[in-house]
């Protein structure tokens, strides 16, 4: 049966919240709902028929780093079908008109932590990058990893608390930071919300000061581990621009072990929590625990437009031909050509496809173009076609480091 999809009114709010609470574990439909309203209405969206709301969802319209560069991005939340409507396809036409939304208003990509990959890979999105859940003993960040010069240095920096007053420089120094990380966010207002706000009080920050200057900051809280001894440390933000930055805020948070014995963190395997580390206390399994959500899923929304937006490597001079099938956004369909030159690319439409051409789905393209997965091993998979001379230049191009995302929504 087709439904409307729509921006939902006041009734049709108070319905989404009601899906939600029978599709997520929440804190009541009071909760849930005030929750859609912080979120804002231009950011809902609703599937109905004429007799009831079937499902929704919730949109942050933000921007995702790759190659240094941010490209426009939709974040989805909160998909959802209500039960008694559910294996009807109704989510299948909820996320189809959803993309086609995206791509009518000039959004390059789309991504979202997948519930269930069957409905997600079905409308073209894929497994693109790391969200680990890392555990570990606070004492571990008493012996780090660094030089005798970093570790002095990290001694002689200066803590300072931060206030409403400087979530501005907050927001400035993370804007350093995440771009030279693949996958992290161009955060938009109600990211930094869900970061900076828990039960309507301001997160708790600080900032590093090295020599004057701010080069690091971490936003945390410390919680109760219910029927254990030990409350834990949960680390929301962590930006450090220098050596001594990463040593300095991680002794900072090695000072809680008195009260706390464990520190919880999302980031990937390249993670400072990990690479600092001297030794282990036990297996690396110990450390790195992959929860339900260790993977996050992303799609591209507009080919052209996501390809000229990222960035690449300085030095890389490749043409790359390509095949995409698209089967929801026609436009995304045919034969192109990737030109790589100065860190920039550039998509011209071809006719007909040459020899050297590529051959992949739009879902194939996604952990391609994040880096999750190499052009080589797309190939293995039977993701990929084509000449190992076309795939080695793809596998090039799209290198870079593993593609991680420490943000939830």
């Amino acid at each position: 049966m087709h439904a409307q999809y729509i921006q939902p009114n006041e009734e049709e709010q108070k319905d989404l919240a009601r899906i939600l609470l029978s599709s997520f574990a929440s804190d009541g439909e009071d909760v849930t709902f005030q929750w859609l309203k912080r979120c804002g209405v231009e950011n809902l969206r609703v599937l109905r028929t004429q007799e009831h709301v079937l499902g929704g969802l919730v949109r942050y319209n933000m921007g995702q780093f790759f190659g240094g560069q941010s490209v426009p991005n939709v974040g989805l939340g909160g998909v959802c079908i209500s039960p008694e409507a559910r294996g009807k396809g109704y989510a299948t036409q909820l996320m189809t008109r959803a993309l086609q939304e995206f791509y009518e208003e000039g959004y390059a990509l789309s991504t979202l932590y997948g519930s269930s990959q069957r409905l997600y890979r079905g409308v073209g999105y894929d497994l693109s990058g790391h969200a680990f859940s890392i555990d570990m003993p606070l004492q571990m960040l008493t012996q780090l990893k660094a030089s005798e010069e970093v570790l002095q240095a990290a001694k002689e920096t200066h803590i300072r608390r931060g206030t409403r007053d400087d979530v501005p420089a907050l927001k400035a120094l993370h804007a350093q930071y995440a771009p030279k990380h693949n996958g992290h966010l161009d955060r938009c207002e109600s990211i930094w919300l869900r970061i900076l706000r828990r039960e309507e009080k301001l997160q708790e920050f600080v900032f590093l000061e090295e020599n004057g200057q701010t080069t690091g900051a971490l936003t945390y809280q410390v919680c109760s581990a219910p029927h254990k001894r030990h409350d834990y440390v949960k680390v929301r933000d962590f930006i450090a621009l220098t050596p001594v930055a990463h040593v300095g805020l991680m002794k900072f948070l090695a000072g809680f072990r008195t009260m706390a014995d464990r520190l919880v963190r999302y980031g990937g395997p390249t993670d400072p929590f990990i690479t600092h580390i001297a030794e282990y206390l036990g297996s690396q399994s110990q450390i790195i625990k992959a929860q339900g959500d260790d993977y996050w899923m992303m799609r591209v929304v507009n080919v052209k437009q996501a390809l000229e937006t990222r960035g690449y490597q300085e030095g890389i001079e490749v043409s790359i031909p390509m095949h995409i099938d698209d089967p929801i956004i026609a436009e995304n369909t045919g034969d192109w050509r990737l030109d790589i030159k100065a860190g920039r690319g550039h998509m011209h439409k071809l006719s007909t496809p040459t020899e050297e051409s590529l051959s992949l789905s739009i879902e194939a393209l996604a952990p391609l173009y994040t880096g999750f997965q190499s052009a080589h091993q797309l190939k293995q998979t039977g993701l990929l076609r084509g000449p190992d001379k076309s795939i080695s230049r793809a596998t090039l191009a799209f290198s870079g480091p593993p593609p991680s995302l420490p943000d939830d929504f």
